[in-house]
Formats: structure tokens, C-alpha cells, sequence
């Protein structure tokens, strides 16, 4: 996660020269940056559990998904669930995914905004509250 576009350009940029200088590596974590080329390899079964009603944050579980691809097929199977619900009562038709997992923004606002889309939702005051 980036403060600021200005440090999202500087990751960016260190990820780009260590994908560049580690191209034989099939994974490496160079600050904060992590890259794997597959996933993880397992034994057994995998368990996720999460606390609460009202201990949601935003990208809750991205760490979850980048590690198994596998459990996006359930994300994917609740985005078409929400939309479709949205849909049904007149909200406009956004999947779940992008409030659980938003776009990064750079000020207090939108960011407060996105935090209060998700609390709503959580609470279950409405599908993200306000358009």
C-alpha cells in the first residue's frame, strides 16, 4: 500500500528495476515489494477466519488472494450476487469487490468515503450507502 502517488510512482519504479535485476528469481520481497510467480505451494487444507461483525477494513484478505488465486472464485461469486442485488433494488450496479478492494486514492476524503461505502455495507445500512 502507497501514501501517496508520489511514492506509488517510486514503488513502482523499484519494482520495475528488481523485476529487471531478479528476472531469474521465481520470488523476492525488496522493500515492502513482493513478487511471486506462482502460488504458494500447499499441504492440506487452508482455513480462513476473520473476527467479527464491524472489524472490516478495506483490502481485508488481499494478501489472502494474491497468495491463493484459488479463493478469488468466491469473490468472484459474491461480486455477481451484489450486482445483481443492486440491481434489484435500484443501486447503482457495483460489485462488491470494489469496496472491499478499492482503487487507491491520495486524500482524507475519497479515502474516508471509501473506509464509510464499507462500513455501511458491513453494518448493513445499505449497499455502500450513497452512489
Amino acid at each position: 500500500m502507497t501514501e501517496s502517488l508520489e511514492n506509488t510512482v517510486e514503488m513502482l519504479g523499484q519494482a520495475i528495476s528488481t523485476l529487471e535485476s531478479k528476472a531469474d528469481q521465481t520470488e523476492w520481497n525488496v522493500k515492502g515489494i513482493v513478487y511471486r510467480e506462482k502460488a504458494m505451494e500447499t499441504k492440506g487444507k487452508i482455513v480462513a477466519l476473520f473476527s467479527g461483525q464491524g472489524s472490516q477494513y478495506m483490502n481485508m484478505g488481499r494478501e489472502l488472494l494474491f497468495n491463493f488465486p484459488s479463493m478469488a472464485q468466491p469473490f468472484t461469486a459474491l461480486d455477481e450476487l451484489f450486482t445483481e442485488s443492486n440491481k434489484k433494488s435500484g443501486a447503482a450496479p457495483k460489485p462488491l469487490s470494489d469496496l472491499v478492494f478499492p482503487i487507491s486514492v491520495f486524500n482524507d476524503g475519497e479515502l474516508e468515503e471509501q473506509e464509510s461505502q464499507l462500513q455501511c455495507l458491513c453494518k448493513g445500512t445499505g449497499n455502500g450507502c450513497s452512489g
